[in-house]
């Protein structure tokens, strides 16, 4: 999975957007355990090898990591996303306490519905660029439900092959990420109709005659 600072872009309202012409057609979904209710691919079968043993890692394709990221996210396996990320990429950091926190922060105020592969091109034997669609429910058990909204995020990632292993380089720099919002409250919170005041009794101005 891609930049979480990217993808925290879900939590501002996004344009309509639709992907650039000459995408291939849209592939099967990927919703592996916890992205979604009624899992479509186990998390067993999908990302757990890749989560916890280091031969399936290296024996990896691109795509596999993709996915394995965006299932750490879901896992809560910060450390994943921290191996997979090449170390010129602007959110790595020596720090890996603090990153992993704010990986964990990000993850806590998500829940993670579907990852969907668009295209997956090589661009060389040692650069391969996938475009794909995260769908995010932003702050769903954190605010007023009235609050929560589900978005789309999309982005076009540059991975490259080094010491045989796949990392995660940067968004690709000649697509722009695209957020767009899927559903939520479309109108602010309706105001209570105001009050009706009773209307005061009218008072005469005249003055009574006053008796000599």
């Amino acid at each position: 999975m891609p930049r979480y600072r990217g993808l925290l872009l879900l939590t501002l309202s996004g344009a309509t957007a639709l992907l650039a012409p000459g995408h291939s057609t849209l592939r099967q979904p990927l919703t592996a355990k916890a992205a979604t209710e009624g899992a479509e691919i186990p998390y067993e079968l999908c990302c757990q090898a890749l989560h916890d043993d280091e031969a399936a890692r290296l024996a990896a394709g691109p795509d596999d990591i993709l996915k394995a990221r965006y299932s750490a996210y879901v896992e809560r396996k910060p450390d994943f996303i921290i191996d997979t990320t090449h170390p010129s990429n602007e959110e790595y950091d020596e720090d890996r306490d603090a990153w992993r926190a704010r990986i964990l922060d990000f993850a806590a105020a998500a829940k993670f519905l579907q990852l969907v592969i668009y295209d997956s091109i090589p661009v060389d034997e040692e650069t391969h660029s996938i475009t794909w669609n995260a769908r995010i429910k932003v702050l769903d058990g954190l605010v007023d439900e009235r609050l929560v909204e589900t978005k789309d995020f999309i982005e076009r990632s540059l991975f490259v092959k080094e010491d045989g292993r796949w990392l995660y380089l940067k968004g690709d720099p000649d697509f722009e990420p695209r957020n767009v919002r899927v559903d939520g409250p479309l109108d602010p919170k309706p105001k209570p109709p105001k009050r009706k005041s009773a209307k005061k009794p009218a008072v005469s101005r005249s003055r009574a005659p006053v008796s000599r």
